[in-house]
């Protein structure tokens, strides 16, 4: 088992880019490094949720949308 976050915990601010990486900066604070992607408005896309993941050193191990 991997201990992580599902995303979803943090759906109320997952609408915009900006909400998103300030998400991503909060469960890195709290020592995440493992998320399972799920949630996330498909209006924020696919390179930024990567790029924002990679700089806080956040590895998704699995998913529960429709990402590419």
């Amino acid at each position: 088992m991997i201990p992580g976050i599902q995303v979803s915990s943090f759906k109320p601010i997952l609408t915009t880019p900006e909400q998103v990486h300030e998400a991503f900066r909060r469960m890195a604070q709290m020592g995440c490094s493992t998320v399972q992607l799920q949630w996330i408005d498909p209006a924020v896309s696919i390179e930024y949720i990567s790029a924002s993941l990679k700089e806080y050193g956040i590895h998704s191990v699995s998913v529960q949308d429709l990402y590419e």
